[in-house]
């Protein structure tokens, strides 16, 4: 079956995508293919991140039910679950210190989120609702959802935040599946421990074999960080999201703009994924 390399090129009007069948390249877009490809206009923003748009030889099929599974934290969501939280309790410049160090695979991402959890002891358990209230969804999240159902697959979130906040928004957005962990709470305040055990990075990949329809569905992961390095590695396609370093080296794709719907130009233009004779 004829793989396609694509390069992902986005500019201040639109949002690119120039094609070459493998082994032997012949352009087969134009720039008028330019216009009806941009297929997310509405923010093409680049991240606060030193990775640039990049080649990626994109397996075909991807658009038949796919189970596109998204991390939650700098993602899904433009912030980080647990440093909002940690604004509440007065301790985001240690949390942000400790989140930046795991996000860049410098420290064991259990180890992290142990201290950094610590760290909320004490916190009053309504301050669920005030982050919730204050999160921010990446632009493009409904249309990337909403085209994943239209194709027949599912939407998932593994994260390495909190049920308590991811899960409520991912309800409200149509999100198939949800993985996050759990915080002990007692007496309407958080002990400073966890109520589950801990969602890593092997937890995600572990999920993420449970949830596929089939031992055929194709699975794309994205994510931003370092934690997201197994479960980027073991789909059919990776997109590294406005990602740390860590995660670009290896992943299928660098996405340095927040859209998320402008993924779905990976999976689901039949021009892009059907096989060409």
């Amino acid at each position: 079956m004829t793989r396609f390399v694509r390069l992902v090129c986005p500019d201040s009007a639109s949002l690119g995508i120039a094609l070459a069948e493998v082994p032997t390249p012949r352009a087969i877009a134009t720039e008028a293919d330019f216009a009806v490809a941009s297929w997310e206009r509405q923010s093409m923003e680049p991240c606060p991140c030193t990775a640039t748009a990049s080649w990626a030889e994109v397996p075909a099929g991807l658009n038949r039910q796919p189970l596109v599974v998204s991390d939650a934290d700098g993602t899904l969501f433009e912030q980080e679950v647990i440093e909002e939280l940690a604004f509440e309790a007065g301790t985001l410049q240690e949390v942000a210190a400790i989140t930046a160090e795991a996000m860049n695979g410098r420290m064991d991402f259990a180890e992290s989120l142990h201290r950094r959890v610590a760290t909320l002891e004490g916190l009053d358990e309504e301050a669920f609702a005030r982050v919730r209230a204050r999160m921010r969804v990446s632009t493009g999240t409904n249309s990337l959802i909403n085209r994943t159902h239209q194709a027949g697959g599912k939407f998932a979130v593994v994260s390495g935040g909190f049920v308590e906040v991811v899960d409520p928004i991912a309800s409200g957005l149509g999100v198939d599946y949800v993985l996050a962990n759990r915080l002990e709470v007692s007496g309407g305040v958080l002990t400073g421990k966890l109520a589950s055990e801990v969602v890593g990075p092997n937890q995600k990949v572990w999920a993420i074999a449970s949830w596929k329809a089939s031992s055929t569905t194709p699975v794309v992961a994205i994510g931003d960080g370092a934690n997201d390095i197994p479960m980027l590695s073991a789909a059919n396609f990776g997109v590294a999201f406005c990602p740390k370093p860590a995660l670009a080296r290896v992943a299928d794709t660098v996405m340095p703009w927040r859209n998320l719907g402008s993924v779905w130009g990976f999976i689901g233009s039949e021009m892009f994924s059907q096989t060409v004779h």
